[in-house]
């Protein structure tokens, strides 16, 4: 068990640093919403039509 403890305290102090406001960053850009609905919507249903036919 005090190998899991290990492994468990320095997750618990990072997830407490991320839960602070001051180190959650920005919200994304436009063109990461774009890059986003591209990579992840666009592009997967074109390779599925194109596989189609």
């Amino acid at each position: 068990m005090s190998d899991q403890n290990t492994v468990v305290a320095p997750l618990e102090e990072r997830l407490q640093m991320l839960e602070q406001p001051e180190n959650q960053g920005v919200g994304f850009s436009g063109l990461s919403w774009a890059l986003l609905a591209l990579t992840g919507i666009v592009a997967p249903a074109l390779i599925l039509i194109w596989g189609a036919s």
